[in-house]
């Protein structure tokens, strides 16, 4: 898998579409599952941000296992006989999956039956559904992993980012349906030319490795010390408190380049059991 064999499908894959000829109706229940090579990847913030952007002009569901304190249901439901619901939040166009806490005492049968709705009921209500993963084999992320449609891999440079990276592709290998791409987001690199870099050296890693998955160059997402803690300490996405801030600029970017890739997305119900 060198750049050489790369180079139609990375063509492809940052062809430039202009708003003008964007049909958002045509963008309708794309999962997005957001994993964190390692501790402190700082997934969370990449996933709330990105959802906060594209929901200017989109229908968003969010959903963490993990809960991050960034996009939060305003109030819990009652359930009735339902699984999952979707929950206000503070934005507009965001709403919160929330799962039933009877979920945990069902059978893996019930459960499964159950959440067979949940990527049409999605299809139906959002443009968009992008969720952060705690763990690939639990529940309810397995579920989810396995009836997605793009994996973002979020990782910081440093001397444990291929082992993290690979383990995560190990993970998902592991799975009933392994996914054929992936794409990489370097989190706090201020350099978009020192990122696409170990980009290459990922790659190659990958070649050597013989690790049949292609893996795409997102983005990078520079280290903004000052912005980060405030966001942080108040629980406030930073795209939404410093909407003109060069970092909101990355994160405007990269959701354009999801929404154009989503937009030529032949988008497939998979319908994988959770029990395979």
């Amino acid at each position: 898998m060198s750049l050489q064999q790369y180079s139609n499908d990375i063509k492809n894959f940052y062809q430039e579409i202009s708003s003008e000829r964007i049909d958002y109706n045509r963008i309708k229940g794309i999962t997005i599952s957001i994993f964190g090579a390692g501790e402190k990847s700082g997934k969370s913030i990449i996933a709330s941000n990105l959802a906060y952007v594209l929901s200017n002009n989109l229908k968003v569901l969010y959903f963490s296992s993990k809960k991050d304190g960034y996009i939060n249901p305003l109030k819990t439901i009652n359930f009735s006989d339902d699984i999952f619901g979707f929950v206000d939040t503070k934005f507009q166009n965001i709403k919160y999956l929330y799962f039933s806490p009877k979920s945990s005492f069902l059978s893996s049968e019930k459960m499964e039956s159950m959440l067979l709705r949940l990527p049409n009921t999605v299809s139906e209500n959002f443009n968009f559904f992008i969720h952060t993963v705690k763990n690939t084999f639990d529940f309810p992320d397995r579920y989810i992993i396995l009836n997605n449609h793009i994996d973002i891999v979020v990782t910081e440079i440093n001397s444990n980012m291929f082992s993290n990276v690979f383990q995560i592709l190990e993970n998902l290998s592991f799975l009933p349906r392994a996914p054929k791409e992936i794409f990489i987001l370097f989190n706090k690199c201020n350099s978009p030319f020192m990122a696409f870099e170990y980009y290459q050296k990922l790659i190659s890693q990958m070649t050597e490795l013989k690790i049949p998955v292609k893996i795409y160059f997102l983005g990078n997402i520079p280290f903004d010390e000052l912005r980060c803690r405030i966001s942080v300490t108040s629980n406030t996405i930073l795209s939404e408190y410093f909407s003109d801030s060069p970092i909101t600029g990355n994160f405007k970017f990269i959701a354009k380049r999801i929404i154009n890739y989503s937009y030529n997305l032949k988008k497939g119900e998979f319908m994988i059991s959770v029990n395979k």
